[in-house]
Order: structure tokens, then sequence, then C-alpha cells
């Protein structure tokens, strides 16, 4: 069953080959038979005869014709009240830091359910929902045979495809969000009141924080019900709290907090999405193929953990402290730097809004940006001290060559018995 209701087929390729030798798996082909067979079979098919309902069920023609129709009825219900003198209250508009904090909570708020209301969201998260749950119920697989649903192991499975998901929703509604105003042609009267920029930029911002949180709250919704349904009760709940909310949400925080200040230095939504990506991909590369490894130069990249029922995070706890906290300090200098170079009003050039920038700088971004440039240095000096001063820091290539060494070293007790 899971061999047929993998629509990519990588779970059933790998079903098909895994009992073959690395000899035979490099000099022979995979059989299309049995599952495979009807996997790919059953798959194209469905797509193609959801494309076929497509193409014969929607009309450009009807679909223009309903909007229409819509339109022309709003426009006969609207009844235009009788012209008259009207005694309008008066105001006194008030302009202070409360209020100021009021608006971002408020607009926070509707910008959050905003995207928590969009068809493009429900429908990657959805998608990101059903590859977690068949990768914490499928587990893993050795010789066929499924290991006991751990809460480590459910926590493990959410970077195997959920991550992906994430990384799409972040990327894009950070752009979304960003640039929604000059989307929906109101930056031009938003612009002209007198709301300062961390109001806007925070309320945006508020809103993605939110999203953050959702997206690390569904791994331990899932493994939970993965675990409720197949029996297995011996639930560790701080494994959930303490990996999901204070490692993986401060991942998506992160990335979140790059995304805005390249939308802020691009003022492009189209353009941000994609040096957003070519930086995440440039690091990629460097990292896997190029063998270039050293965290500290990675934005967001942290030493690898694992979960043990003996001992917890064990020593892995303290590292990933001291990286967040690195790479935190180092985004939030680049949302305060964000939130000055933030596009306002029809001259938006970035001439005009490094000029601005320049105007904006006053001692509370200055007291702010000293805290956070001594955080950052601090939490780098302590990191530097420990990877590369405490303990010999190898790279990818010197632990290759440093591995036989140690072989050859321990080759002259290997005639020894080993005790019993």
């Amino acid at each position: 069953m899971v061999d047929l209701l993998d629509p990519f087929g990588i779970n059933t390729y790998t079903n098909a080959i895994k009992y073959l030798t690395p000899a035979e798996q490099n000099s022979q082909l995979v059989s299309i038979q049995g599952n495979l067979l009807l996997n790919r079979i059953l798959w194209p098919s469905i797509g193609f005869l959801l494309l076929l309902l497509t193409y014969f069920r929607f009309s450009i023609q009807g679909f223009i014709a309903d909007r229409m129709r819509v339109m022309r009825r709003s426009k006969k219900e609207e009844v235009l009240p009788a012209p008259g003198r009207v005694k309008l209250p008066q105001t006194n508009p008030v302009f202070n830091q409360s209020l100021n904090w009021a608006n971002a909570w408020n607009l926070g708020k509707l910008e959050f359910f905003n995207i928590l209301r969009d068809p493009y969201f429900l429908s990657i998260i959805l998608g990101g929902t059903v590859f977690l749950f068949l990768d914490d119920w499928i587990g893993f697989l050795q010789y066929g045979v499924p290991d006991r649903p751990l809460t480590m192991n459910m926590l493990l499975f959410k970077s195997y495809n959920y991550n992906t998901f994430v990384f799409i929703i972040l990327i894009f509604y950070a752009g979304e969000t960003a640039h929604r105003d000059q989307s929906t042609k109101f930056a031009s009267i938003g612009d002209a009141l007198p709301v300062p920029n961390w109001v806007q930029l925070g309320s945006k911002f508020m809103a993605i924080t939110g999203v953050c949180f959702l997206l690390a709250t569904v791994p331990m919704l899932i493994g939970l019900l993965v675990q409720v349904l197949r029996g297995f009760y011996h639930f560790k709940l701080h494994f959930y709290l303490v990996d999901l909310y204070l490692i993986t949400f401060w991942d998506y925080f992160q990335m979140a907090l790059l995304a805005y200040f390249v939308h802020a230095l691009v003022n492009n939504k189209f353009v941000g999405h994609f040096v957003g990506m070519a930086i995440w991909i440039i690091m990629f590369v460097l990292r896997n193929f190029l063998n270039f490894d050293y965290n500290l130069f990675f934005y967001s990249y942290k030493p690898g953990y694992l979960i043990s029922d003996m001992n917890d995070f064990g020593h892995f706890a303290q590292p990933l402290f001291w990286f967040n906290l690195y790479w935190t300090s180092f985004g939030l200098i680049l949302l305060l730097f964000a939130a000055l170079l933030w596009p306002r009003g029809s001259e938006n050039t970035l001439r005009r809004r490094l000029a601005d920038f320049r105007q904006a700088w006053n001692w509370r971004t200055s007291s702010g940006f000293v805290v956070l440039l001594l955080v950052w240095l601090g939490s780098a000096a302590f990191v530097y001290h420990n990877v590369s001063g405490v303990n010999h820091y190898r790279t990818s290539k010197e632990g290759k060559t440093w591995s036989p060494t140690t072989k050859s070293a321990t080759k002259s007790t290997s005639g020894f018995l080993s005790p019993k």
C-alpha cells in the first residue's frame, strides 16, 4: 500500500532496490514490474485525468461572465444615501507610542489571518502535512521492518520533506506580506499617514512570526497523532517542546529575518523571491559540493544534533544555544536595517532610501544597533573560541584524510583478541 500511495515513486523505487547488493545496483537496471509498474501507471493516469477534467470544465468566458454578473449585481443593490448636511463630530487626533503599538498588533493580527485564509497557503501546508504524516508513519525500515514511533524519530522526520514546504511558505509569504500594500494599491494612502516604518514592517513581521510558530507546532501535532494511531503512548512532550520551540522555531525565524531584509533592500517582490532563494542555493552548493562547511560563515546553519532517550539533548544543547544566539542577533540587525530602508512613498529609489536611512538614524537606533552588535560579536567570539580554539576544527576533506590515519594507527592491535 505504501508503494502505491507514493505519487513520486521515491519510496516505491527504494523498496524495489533495497535487497540488491551495491554491485547489482551499480550494474543493473530496475525492472519495471510489480508495485513499481502499478505506481507508474496509477499516478500519471490520475494526473492526466485531472488535466483533462480541468481542460474541459474550465471556461475563460464563463469565468469572466461570472465576475461581470457579480459586479452588476453589486452595483444594482448599492443604494446611495440622500444628500444632506451632516454634523461631523470634533476629533482630537492622537499619535503616540501606545497607539503605534496597538496599530502594530492589530495590523499584525489582520495580516496573520489573511495568510491563514489564503488558498495557496492552505494548499502548501496541507501538502507538507501529508508528507510529514507519511514520513512519520513509514519511519525507518530496517529490512522491511518499521521502527517504533519514538518521539525522537518523529522529530527527526520533519527534516525529510516537511522543511521543503516550510522554506516555500516563508520565502513566498515574506514577499507577499512585504509588498501587499503595493499589490492592493493601498501604499499611496498608507505611506501618507503619520505611521512610523517600524509599525508597518513590525506588523508584517509579527504575522510571519506567528506563521513560524504555527509551522513549528505542526510536527508535534502530527507526531502525536501517528504515535496514538500506532498504539504508542510513551510520549516525551519535553522533547517536542525543546526541539520545536527552542531549536526549530528559531531556524524558521532566522529565515524570515533574512527574507524581509532582502525584500526591503531590492524593493521588488519577484526579484526578492529570486535573490532570497539564490542565497540559500549558493550556501547549499558551497557546503555540499565545495566542502566549505564552517558554520560561522553560513547564515542560520548550526551543528547537527541527535536526541537520545538516555541523555536527552546531551552535549548538543549548549552549542545550539550559542549558534542560535549568534544568528538571531545578526538577523535582528538585518531587520533593523530593513526598517530603516523600508520603501515609502512614490519616490522609493535606493538612493532616496539611503538618504532617509541616514536621516532616520538616531540615538534609539544607535542604541539598538550597538546592543545587537555586542551580542552578535560576543557570541561569535565564544563560538569561534570553542570551535577553532578549544576543539580542533577539521573540514570534511581533512576528516576523510584523518579517518584512515586513525585506522592505520590501530592496525597494529588488530591481531589481539577482543575482551568477551
